[in-house]
Formats: C-alpha cells, structure tokens, sequence
C-alpha cells in the first residue's frame, strides 16, 4: 500500500542555506552549474534541492528508497497516480513541462539528466516517465464516476496558458494568477540568456516542442 512519505515544503532557510550555498560554492559555474542542461539556476525554488533534503533528512524516504518503494513527482504526477489507479496500478508519469520545472531535465533531449541526478545524488528509479502535453498517457480507473475516459493531455498552469492565449513564436505574453508571469515564445529552440532569465520548456505536442 502506498502512502504519502513526506509533506510538501517550501524555501525554507532549514535546507537553503545548507544546501543552495554548498552547491553554489563547490559547482563549476557556481549557480548556473545546470543551466546548460536544465535550463534551471540552482535554486530552492525547484523540486531537485527538496528533493535532495527529504532524501538526506527524512527516515521514511530513506527507508522508501532503499527497499525500492520511493516515488517521487510533481503535483501532475498525484494526481494522474491517484486517478489511474493509485496503489492498485496508478501511472507513475510527469509531464514535460512540469518535468522542466524540478531542475532535473534536459531540455535537449527532454529527459531526466543523468550526470545532474549523478551531481545531485538522485537515484533515477524514483523519477516518473515523462510524457509529452498531448498523448493518451492512461484511463480512468474503476471507482471514480468518470471511469473509463481516457487521460489526453497534461500540462503546467503557465504553459498551459501559452497555449490557451496562442502565444506564437516571437511573442510575448504575462498571466496575472498568484502571481505575474511573463514568457517569450522562443520556438523550437532554447535560447540561452545571458541576464538570468529562465529556459523552460513550453509544451511538447506531438512531434513539436516549443520553448521559452
């Protein structure tokens, strides 16, 4: 039976200090050591230091992992789990626009990085699959009143609204929600900024894949 291991945490100084400082100082290029790669500084902002602490300070994830029953995901990931079946076999999968978003992703080949995981210390059998924005990822299971309906598509709150405003290639565009965003289609390619701007990616349909 699954359970939840840990609950979710935010920037908090318990684990910023110890770990974003210690990072910064040991890495080559110091906080834009993934930036390359990911896309991503190194921040607590971003699943991959939380993720680090709970695997380092939390017994219960310590134990989950050893024994081989960790997973981890993004909110995306509960709850495509849950409704797929959850312990009674839930998908186990992460969107690429969420997966962009941990720190944890290559944006060129749009899977999880394996010399940041090495880094980092993350073992890569607890990640989920990752999956593009428009596929059929999994069905309804039996017990919600849906069951049955299949599960086509998954994208993150900004990038879905990207997609929803059709912000084109060359365009620029800002969401007021819990807070203001504001995201440059850069097409297909990941355009490196050189003034602390983010590279993420946008969304992933079929067999083209957008950046911003």
């Amino acid at each position: 039976m699954m359970h939840i291991l840990c609950y979710g945490i935010l920037e908090e100084p318990c684990f910023r200090d110890s770990y974003y400082r210690k990072l910064e100082k040991e890495l080559a290029g110091g906080r834009t050591h993934f930036v390359e790669t990911c896309g991503l500084p190194i921040s607590t902002y971003f699943s991959a230091l939380k993720l680090l602490w709970l695997l380092e300070n939390v017994d219960a994830v310590k134990v989950a992992v050893k024994s081989g029953d960790a997973l981890f995901g993004t909110i995306d990931t509960w709850l495509i789990w849950n409704l797929t079946g959850g312990s009674n076999g839930g998908l186990h999968v992460t969107d690429v626009s969420n997966a962009s978003r941990t720190m944890l992703m290559n944006i060129k080949t749009l899977d999880w990085d394996k010399p940041t995981l090495e880094t980092l210390g993350i073992p890569i059998e607890i990640l989920p699959k990752i999956v593009s924005n428009s596929e059929i990822i999994g069905d309804i299971a039996k017990g919600w009143p849906i069951a049955g309906v299949p599960i086509a598509g998954c994208l993150g709150d900004q990038h879905a609204a990207m997609v929803g405003q059709a912000c084109r290639k060359g365009e620029a565009k800002s969401t007021y929600g819990t807070g203001a965003f504001i995201l440059l289609n850069t097409g297909e390619e990941a355009i490196q900024s050189t003034h602390g701007l983010l590279s993420t990616l946008a969304y992933k349909l079929k067999l083209q894949q957008t950046m911003l």
